[in-house]
């Protein structure tokens, strides 16, 4: 009985031995499993970290390897706009950039972004109704892209379209899953053609829409107001909108020339000194 006891504990305790080396090669063969899968993930991408040093090259080296992507070469075009805007819009990176985005157009010509941002460059030219032309397509082939509206919109404005501009805007307010921050660019347009009732009164529909970005909605009155000549109601919102966040530059950069502008020399140095104080933290 007691050698039958003894030889019973010993297999007992051999099998739960087992189960338990058993489950811990289970975790390590997991383990195993998922460093073979992440070194064969690194391997992949372990050519391409060199390349990360900037955004240009990393997808000038993706171009060579998949040449035929729309989507690259339109990625390609868009990389150089803040270059061409730092240049003084050189006409060298214009061109350059237009190559990529015409080359991506004739991949896939219904890639819409690509014609928004051939349209930027077409603007930049003065080429204004090809402009126009591409902002259209970019909106046929993608139909809610609240920049390309905001670029059409502008240029309709430029263009003395009232009546586009307005057309174009009903068709995307109140649409769901529309970027809000269209009633602010549309509150833009509407100040630009002499509308300024119908401005603030789109502004105020932003603020209903937009609670959690007050500032933002503060922000675009007081550009409203301060464009139409109305500077001291401009200056009292521009004063919101810096209580909103004081450790943002921006809103004290425009507060210190509203108020020079206005002949305020004393809170002009106020907000000088603060938005000097905030720029070199």
């Amino acid at each position: 009985m007691g050698l039958a006891l003894v030889l019973l504990h010993v297999t007992v305790g051999t099998t739960a031995t087992w189960q338990s080396a058993r489950q811990q090669n289970k975790w390590w063969g997991l383990c195993i499993g998922v460093g073979i899968i992440l070194s064969g993930y690194i391997l992949i991408i372990q050519n391409r970290i060199p390349d990360w040093k900037d955004m240009n090259t990393l997808v000038a080296r993706d171009a060579k390897t998949v040449p035929n992507s729309a989507k690259v070469n339109a990625t390609l075009g868009a990389l150089l706009i803040p270059q061409f805007l730092a240049a003084n819009k050189s006409d060298a990176i214009r061109q350059k950039a237009e190559y990529y985005l015409e080359r991506s157009l004739a991949i896939d010509s219904t890639y819409g972004p690509a014609w928004n941002n051939l349209g930027l460059f077409k603007e930049s030219r003065g080429e204004t109704d090809k402009a126009i032309q591409c902002f259209e397509n970019a909106l046929n082939y993608k139909s809610i892209d609240r920049t390309a509206i905001d670029n059409l919109g502008r240029l309709y404005v430029n263009a003395k379209r009232p009546d586009d501009l307005m057309n174009l805007y009903r068709q995307y307010l109140g649409q769901p899953n529309i970027d809000t921050q269209i009633y602010l660019d549309y509150a833009t347009h509407l100040a630009h053609i002499g509308k300024l009732p119908k401005a603030l009164a789109m502004n105020d529909t932003a603020q209903i829409l937009m609670p959690q970005r007050l500032s933002v909605v503060y922000d675009n009155r007081a550009r409203i107001l301060y464009e139409q000549g109305d500077k001291a109601a401009a200056l009292q919102y521009w004063e919101k909108t810096y209580q909103f966040d004081t450790t943002d530059p921006a809103p004290a950069y425009k507060l210190m020339n509203a108020y020079l502008e206005a002949g305020d020399t004393a809170n002009a140095l106020k907000y000088q000194h603060i938005f000097q104080t905030l720029k070199n933290k």
